[in-house]
């Protein structure tokens, strides 16, 4: 049974041909071959795009008459040619081809296999203008010459930046419906705080948006400063009065640890390693072993790799669906401001405030 597609992703009109080769998951779906092509190019896809497979066209939901690219899965489509335009303005025409199915890689993100030609900086437009930036740098008259000079400095392919860009964003299937979307910034919210190992359980506030770890004690007002840049809190009494609005995460992260340390350890067990409990001084004895013999790389390479992992396992699990898309993110704070702004109603009364807040977050709920 196949466990990956492989795909050559070239962009139209790059002479020597600028290609990159990769391995994507059988349950992709175009949303998750749209952040691997970002992925791979080093782009951040902060312009629109669009997939055409023959007659069809592919987007992000809303995108025209395309179809929702969070619902057609790459299955869909074996061995026909896709084509794929990003930055509808200037464009970045991309075609893909589909090689030889690989039964021999199964992994939950996308791989690079391989690469020709340095990546175009996606804000210098086409392949047109990128070649005419090239051009200026070796003609010193020219008027471009020092913007091409600029931009041609950090001009490389970083083979290592784009493998952990791939591992960073697995890929998520085509999303269920009545999930709701979240913004990326969630997902990284909840991966930072289980690399940090609170040892307070971790909620996500369904209300708020965001990642709160368990207090025995409430916390302080909401409208109090923060003087220190740790999670925000919750209470104990809170999550177990409102368990519709807080979703539970993790248990505490001291446990989280010990179970990533004896999982390494059942994958791994010619090293020999203690078994780990959730008490500090054995997860200290783990450690110990793991510095002895030079392994604290590679372990803490297995943490990130799972912490990478959770928030999507976590989210499948509770019907929501991350999308790293500028134009659906939730809670975006430049958004908000300017929609009160523009309300037209009386900014400076905090109740008035409070309810567009309130109106706001209902209506990206939505998306």
């Amino acid at each position: 049974m196949m466990s990956s597609f492989q795909l050559s992703i070239s962009i139209d009109g790059s002479y020597p041909p600028i290609v990159r080769t990769v391995a994507i998951p059988v349950n992709a779906s175009f949303n998750d071959l749209n952040s691997t092509i970002q992925s791979v190019f080093g782009w951040s896809d902060s312009h629109e795009h669009v997939f055409r497979v023959g007659k069809e066209k592919i987007g992000p939901r809303g995108h025209g008459n395309a179809a929702d690219e969070d619902r057609v899965p790459l299955s869909e489509h074996v061995g026909r040619k896709m084509e794929y335009t990003y930055d509808m303005r200037d464009g970045w025409d991309i075609t893909i081809t589909w090689g030889d199915d690989r039964e021999d890689i199964d992994l939950p993100w996308s791989l690079l296999l391989g690469w020709s030609g340095e990546s175009p900086p996606e804000s210098c437009g086409n392949m047109a203008t990128f070649y005419a930036m090239l051009d200026a740098v070796e003609d010193p008259k020219n008027e471009l010459h020092e913007k091409a000079v600029k931009m041609c400095d950090s001009l490389y392919f970083d083979e290592d930046s784009v493998t952990s860009n791939l591992e960073c964003w697995p890929v998520q299937g085509v999303r269920p419906a009545g999930s709701e979307i979240l913004p990326q910034g969630v997902r990284m919210a909840i991966m930072g705080n289980i690399l940090a190992f609170h040892e307070g359980a971790m909620v996500y506030d369904v209300e708020d948006m965001d990642v709160r770890v368990v207090a025995d004690r409430a916390p302080r007002s909401a409208k109090g400063s923060r003087r220190n840049k740790g999670p925000r809190t919750v209470g104990a009494a809170s999550v177990s009065i409102e368990p519709a609005r807080y979703m539970p995460l993790s248990p505490p992260g001291k446990v989280n640890l010990a179970s990533f340390m004896n999982d390494y350890s059942e994958e791994n067990p010619d090293l020999g390693l203690p078994h780990a409990e959730p008490e500090q001084g054995s997860m200290d004895a783990f450690m110990a072993v793991i510095r002895v013999r030079e392994m604290t790389a590679l372990f803490d390479r297995y943490v990130f790799d799972r912490a990478s992992l959770f928030p999507f396992q976590w989210a499948k699990e509770h019907g929501f669906y991350f999308k790293d898309c500028h134009d659906v993110e939730l809670g975006s704070a430049a958004d908000m401001a300017r929609m009160i702004q523009e309300s037209g109603e009386d900014v400076d009364d905090p109740e008035v405030v409070d309810r567009l807040i309130e109106q706001y977050i209902e209506s990206r709920k939505s998306l």
